[in-house]
């Protein structure tokens, strides 16, 4: 069974880096879908243009908040590695940035992402999960609550995984999961303010 990593998207903590909000953000209509049942399975469609506001002067080549950003650094490496899995970046405007002094320094350009949703699953023999069920049952993107659910180790299986090194899954809306080969080119590049955890070790509500 391959490792994955639960990378770590939402982070309202700026004592070391920004954090993003977005500025009168417009949404479409569509939603991804699961292509089981036809179910929501993710947030809504953020519009263009995107823009935010940074929480401080301090930027990471990650970052965190009301949305998941990455920086032109990242990108870069991404598009040289030959790794997959993000269908494409999409610029963001930094409209602002909060408690600047002077001279400071200016903001990369930072984009966010539209991820594939991979066929890997969550393994629910092996994972400890506590939860309420929905009456609706889809086999592919309901295995789990989503909204009530606490988890205490969450194991994936990779039968159905196509090798997608940065991916959601059905089960879990817009949660960002990685492959090994994403984490390790985020380390040989240095990319500060990645942040991610073995999903082995995930915990959330109660657990965590």
């Amino acid at each position: 069974m391959n490792k994955f990593y639960s990378v770590e998207t939402v982070d309202f903590d700026d004592d070391a880096y920004a954090f993003c909000e977005p500025v009168d953000p417009h949404y479409s209509d569509y939603c991804p879908l699961c292509p089981n049942c036809g179910e929501f399975i993710g947030p809504l469609f953020w519009l263009e243009p995107r823009k935010v506001v940074l929480s401080r002067p301090k930027y990471g080549d990650f970052v965190g908040g009301n949305e998941f950003l990455v920086s032109e650094r990242v990108k870069e490496a991404y598009e040289k590695s030959g790794l997959n899995g993000i269908k494409q970046f999409i610029p963001v405007e930094v409209s602002r940035v909060r408690h600047l002094r002077k001279n400071p320094p200016k903001p990369p350009k930072y984009y966010s992402l539209e991820l594939v949703y991979s066929f890997a699953r969550v393994d629910l023999e092996k994972s400890i999960i506590i939860g309420q069920h929905d009456d609706r049952y889809c086999a592919l993107c309901n295995p789990l609550s989503r909204a009530n659910d606490e988890i205490d180790g969450l194991y994936i299986d990779d039968s159905g995984w196509a090798g997608e090194d940065l991916f959601h899954l059905h089960e879990l809306g817009s949660s960002v999961y990685a492959s090994q080969r994403f984490v390790d080119m985020c380390l040989e590049h240095q990319f500060t303010n990645f942040n991610y955890i073995d999903t082995r070790e995930y915990k959330f509500g109660y657990f965590g």
